[in-house]
C-alpha cells in the first residue's frame, strides 16, 4: 500500500449556521473498542492514495480527510475512525461542508446527545434522504454527499450512514426503515430472496464481533464438514461451533439479518469471528465492505449448539 503524505494545516475558523467551520484543521479520534480504523478506504478506491487530514479540536471525536474521488476533490468525515459520509465538490467546498457537520457532531457529543434521536428521513421533493437529530436536519444526502462505500441504492446508503452514526455516537440499535418513506416504495426494493428467520428457535448464546465473507475460489471445494461448498447457500465458517448449528448474524451497520448454518471452519484472521458465504454476505449488505460489525446469535437447543470457551454466553 502506498504511503500517505500527511500535511498539518493551520486552522481558519469560519462561522456558519451549524457552528464553527475550520477550513484547515486535523483530527484526533479515539476508536471504539473493537473498531478497526480504515484511513485508506476512500483513497484506495479512488486510486489516488494521497490524503490530507484536516485539524479539528483536540477533544474531537471526528476526523476529516481530503482526497480525490474519481478525479474530484472530496472530503470524508470519520467519527471515531468510522467513515460516515464523503463530500464531493459541487455544492461548495467539500472540506468546509465536512467540517461543518463534524463541528456539529462534536457539539452534540459534548452535550451528551441521545443517539436514538439520530434517524434517517425521506424528503418527498426529489425523493431525497437526510440524517436528522431530533427535529434538526444534520445533513442531506445527494449526488455530492454520499456514503463512502456508495452503492446503487440511495435508500440503503442513507440508512447505512445513519446506523453507523447511531452506533458511534452512542451504541444505539440500528434502524431498519427510513422515517416518512412510503412502505410500498420501501418494499419494492427488497430482495426477492428472503433468508429463513427460524422464529421458533431460542437464542442460546449471543456475542458481538466482526464478520468477513468468502466464496470465489472456494465454490465447489470441500467444506470442513465434508460437503461441497456452495458460495450462494446460507452457510458460514466458525472456529468452534458444531457443524449444522444455526446462527443468526445481524449487520450492526444496517440492521439486516440472516440465519446461516455452520458447515466450515474459520476465519483464521485475527479480529474476525465468523466467515459468511457470499450468499449470506449479500443478504446483510456487506459484500462491498468485505467486513462488518455483527451480532452473532446461536440458535437451537443446548445439545445442538454448545459453544467452546472461545464463544462465551453474553
Amino acid at each position: 500500500m502506498n504511503q500517505k503524505i500527511w500535511n498539518r494545516l493551520s486552522a481558519t475558523v469560519i462561522a456558519t449556521g451549524l457552528g464553527l467551520v475550520p477550513s484547515g484543521l486535523v483530527a484526533t479520534a479515539a476508536p471504539l473498542d473493537g473498531e478497526f480504523a480504515k484511513p485508506d478506504l476512500i483513497a484506495e478506491r479512488a486510486g489516488e492514495p494521497q490524503t490530507t487530514a484536516i485539524q479539528l479540536p483536540v477533544n474531537s471525536i471526528t476526523q476529516v480527510e481530503t482526497h480525490q474521488f474519481d478525479g474530484r476533490s472530496a472530503a470524508t468525515l470519520y467519527v471515531r475512525n468510522i467513515p460516515i459520509l464523503t463530500f464531493l465538490e459541487g455544492n461548495g467546498s467539500p472540506e468546509a461542508r465536512a467540517a461543518a457537520v463534524a463541528d456539529r457532531l462534536n457539539q452534540l457529543a459534548s452535550a451528551g446527545v441521545d443517539a436514538n434521536l439520530i434517524v434517517a428521513s425521506w424528503i418527498p421533493e426529489g425523493d431525497r434522504y437526510a440524517i436528522q437529530v431530533g427535529q434538526e436536519t444534520l445533513v442531506e444526502l445527494d449526488a455530492n454527499t454520499i456514503l463512502p462505500d456508495i452503492t446503487a441504492n440511495p435508500a440503503d446508503d442513507a440508512l447505512q450512514a445513519t446506523n453507523r452514526l447511531r452506533r458511534v455516537m452512542g451504541n444505539a440499535a440500528p434502524l431498519q426503515q427510513i422515517a416518512g418513506r412510503p412502505i410500498e416504495e420501501a418494499r419494492s426494493e427488497h430482495r426477492v430472496k428472503v433468508a429463513p428467520k427460524h422464529p421458533s428457535e431460542p437464542v442460546m448464546f449471543r456475542m458481538d464481533g466482526w464478520a468477513s465473507w468468502y466464496g470465489p475460489g472456494f465454490d465447489g471445494a470441500t467444506s470442513a464438514n465434508g460437503e461441497v461448498f456452495d458460495q450462494y447457500a446460507l452457510t458460514a465458517a466458525h472456529r468452534d461451533l458444531p457443524f449444522d448449528t444455526l446462527v443468526r448474524v445481524t449487520n450492526l451497520d444496517n440492521g439486516r439479518s440472516v440465519v446461516v448454518r455452520i458447515n466450515d471452519r474459520g476465519p483464521f484472521i485475527p479480529g474476525r469471528d465468523i466467515d459468511l458465504s457470499a450468499g449470506a454476505a449479500e443478504e446483510i449488505g456487506m459484500m462491498a465492505s468485505g467486513t462488518a460489525p455483527v451480532s452473532i446469535e446461536v440458535l437451537g437447543s443446548p445439545e445442538s449448539a454448545m459453544p467452546s470457551a472461545a464463544f462465551p454466553k453474553k
